[in-house]
Formats: C-alpha cells, sequence, structure tokens
C-alpha cells in the first residue's frame, strides 16, 4: 500500500512537467518505483559513514543538476539505512541545492521517506536491542523535523493484530486465523508444486516472454529452500542446462600465507553457502531468471541487484 501511494504521488507530479527522483534503500525495493535506482548510486553516498560524512556530489555536475531541478526525492525502505545516510545526504544538499533555505534539512527539498520499522532495521553484527535502534533514523536529530503521515486504512491490519496478539482469542499454542481466499496457497503434499503453480500459472508456456516474471517473486526464509525451488523449477524446463564452477582454489600468493591449506580445501570451498554468493555448482537453463550482482553500466540498468533473463549460455559466456 505504501509503494502504491508513492507510485500515484510520483506520477501525479511528473504529469505536470515536474521532477521527481526515485530511490531506496535496497535494488529489490527500486523495481517497484518509476524509474527506481538505489540511494547509493543516485546519491553516492560512501560506504564506510561516520557522523561527518559527505555524499560525492560537487556542485555542477549532472547529478546537482537534476537535484536542483527535482520537485520531489522519494526515498522508500528507508528504516533499514543507518542515520549517518540521512544525514550524510542532508549535509550534501545543504551545499549544492540552490536557495535561501540553507537552515531547514536537506535545504528545504522535500523528501518522501518510506517503510515500516517493524520489519528491517540497520543490521548490526552481533548487536542487541539497543544496538540495532540506535542507528535508525529515530536516533536522527532528522527525525524530529519530520512530520509524519500515516495511512488511513491499514491494508495489512489483520496481519498486524496476528503479530500483536490481538486475533484468535486466547494463545493456548493453537491459534486459528481466517485469511482471504486470495492469499491463501491451496493446501496438497507437494507444497512447492503448489506455489510455483500458484505464482507462476503457465509456466512452460512463458518461458520466453521476460515479462511474465517481471513482478512476480517467490520469498522464503531458507538459502536451502531457495535451492530446493529452483531445482524444481530447473526440472520443469525443458531445455538441456549447463553446468557452471566456481573457483576452488587459493591464489598463488595466498597459498603461502601463514594459515593452513586445510582449512580452505577444495571440499571446503564447495560446500560453502552464504546469502548474495552463488553455491559452487550452479545449473542455468536458457529462459532462467538470474540476478546481477556486481555494478556494469548503471546508464543501462545492469547494477547490482538486476534480474536478468537468460536468453543464450555459452562456455565463458551469459547472455542475458
Amino acid at each position: 500500500m505504501i509503494q502504491l501511494s508513492m507510485r500515484t504521488l510520483s506520477a501525479a507530479i511528473r504529469s505536470k512537467g515536474e521532477i521527481v527522483i526515485n530511490v531506496a534503500s535496497s535494488k529489490i525495493a527500486t523495481l517497484l518505483l518509476s524509474s527506481g535506482r538505489t540511494v547509493h548510486s543516485s546519491f553516492h553516498i560512501p560506504i564506510n559513514l561516520n557522523e561527518d560524512s559527505f555524499c560525492s556530489i560537487t556542485p555542477c555536475n549532472d547529478v546537482d543538476e537534476v537535484l536542483n531541478k527535482s520537485r520531489l526525492i522519494i526515498w522508500d525502505e528507508a528504516p533499514m539505512m543507518h542515520h549517518h545516510c540521512f544525514e550524510a545526504v542532508d549535509r550534501t544538499l545543504r551545499e549544492v541545492i540552490l536557495s535561501s533555505d540553507k537552515n531547514k534539512s536537506f535545504r528545504g527539498k522535500t523528501i518522501v521517506l518510506g517503510g515500516d520499522f517493524r520489519q528491517i532495521l540497520p543490521v548490526i553484527q552481533r548487536g542487541n536491542r539497543s544496538d540495532i535502534v540506535q542507528p535508525s533514523f529515530h536516533s536522527s536529530r532528522l527525525w524530529r523535523e519530520s512530520t509524519v503521515l500515516r495511512l488511513n486504512v491499514n491494508m495489512r491490519l489483520q496481519i498486524l493484530k496476528i503479530g500483536e496478539g490481538g486475533i484468535g482469542g486466547p494463545n493456548d499454542g493453537k491459534v486459528e486465523v481466517e485469511f482471504p481466499e486470495d492469499f491463501v496457497v491451496p493446501s496438497t503434499c507437494d507444497h512447492i508444486h503448489s506455489i510455483v503453480s500458484t505464482i507462476y500459472s503457465s509456466f512452460q508456456n512463458l518461458l520466453d516472454d521476460p515479462s511474465h516474471f517481471q513482478n512476480k517473486a517467490i520469498l522464503v526464509l531458507t538459502n536451502e529452500a531457495v535451492d530446493a525451488i529452483n531445482d524444481y523449477m530447473l526440472e520443469l524446463m525443458k531445455d538441456e542446462g549447463k553446468t557452471y564452477l566456481n573457483l576452488d582454489s587459493l591464489c598463488e600468493i595466498e597459498a603461502h600465507d601463514s594459515f593452513e591449506e586445510s582449512t580452505y580445501s577444495p571440499d571446503v570451498l564447495n560446500g560453502f553457502k552464504a546469502s548474495g554468493i552463488p553455491n559452487h555448482k550452479l545449473i542455468l537453463k536458457k529462459g532462467v531468471s538470474v540476478m546481477l550482482l556486481h555494478n556494469i553500466d548503471q546508464t543501462k540498468g545492469l547494477c547490482n541487484d538486476t534480474r536478468l533473463h537468460i536468453v543464450r549460455l555459452g562456455r565463458h559466456v551469459i547472455e542475458a
């Protein structure tokens, strides 16, 4: 619902010939915004931030010109960013925006921050509750100068009540919750088949149509579930797959370092699994959707987390 409001607001202002800059804290979130880009890409926010950081934007360049001409900046999934990010953008806009409102936040530029503080807050390794809350936007000096707007109709109110224990009667270990039929996947013995056939209906007949996959995704909690769903969908595709293996040996320079080579043996490296990194053995087929992991050409949309549709598989090159 928040994204719908943002898209409507953006479209209304752009229909008047005004410039709206749509950004988000993650690449996945930018897919829901018209001409959306990550906030780091748009504002050139440095990776290593502190309380005095500035963005890498200088006066009289292209980014500076767009910022000055823009009527509105929309920033989705804002709660997941460290408050130093917002303060760095604030300092930078105070320097590059040409207006008389230098003492106002963001030099008087209107910025809409969207998101839910109940969801993803800044990630702090091994942090406790206070460690996680402290870097959030709530702790920034800019929060006191912000106006909070809430939607009158909460489309996720029922889910919110479930999370707060306000539905289903006394919690005695078993609670009955009723969902609208449109939200429920038919229950069968084969759960993976049920969810794939529901989300991607006519999957095999529309493999050559990238638009069929453009606005759909299956989200799960573990990498094991991701692998199981990927393997199932690969089996549904008739084309022969091509297997790619990653490098599983140390560089010559690192091989003579002080640590034991057995710690990084091929078996250890081949079994390594982590979020955002492909498995050692990657099986691909024509028509498969893949995700780009590095920025290649942002002007053409080839940046981190961009989804692509494979059209040809070579020995060392993948065309998508």
